[in-house]
């Protein structure tokens, strides 16, 4: 995953993807995803899950303005998967995290 930011705001965008030895930028050509990919599939699942990031603010704000908890780097890897997939919070209600220290 490729991420650009703004160091001085600790803001992060991520923009690409790179799985199968083919980079993706998913911001503006984000129709040419094979979301089928079983290797698209492998690496959403493991950017959702093992993030520590989550929203704390209304569903009814655009994706890219809303206040996360966790890092940027995190946030932003939290907010492309909410615009690639959606619905992070319930995919991490299915497969909650388990024997975790220091969440």
């Amino acid at each position: 995953m490729y991420k650009t930011g703004t160091l001085t705001q600790n803001i992060m965008t991520a923009s690409h993807l790179f799985y199968d030895s083919t980079e993706h930028d998913v911001l503006t050509n984000f129709e040419s995803v094979d979301k089928e990919n079983e290797s698209y599939v492998a690496l959403c699942n493991i950017a959702i899950l093992c993030s520590r990031a989550s929203f704390i603010e209304d569903s009814k704000v655009p994706i890219e303005k809303r206040q996360t908890t966790g890092d940027a780097s995190e946030s932003a890897i939290l907010k492309i998967m909410e615009f690639l997939e959606g619905e992070v919070e319930e995919k991490r209600k299915r497969y909650p995290k388990v024997n975790v220290k220091d969440q």
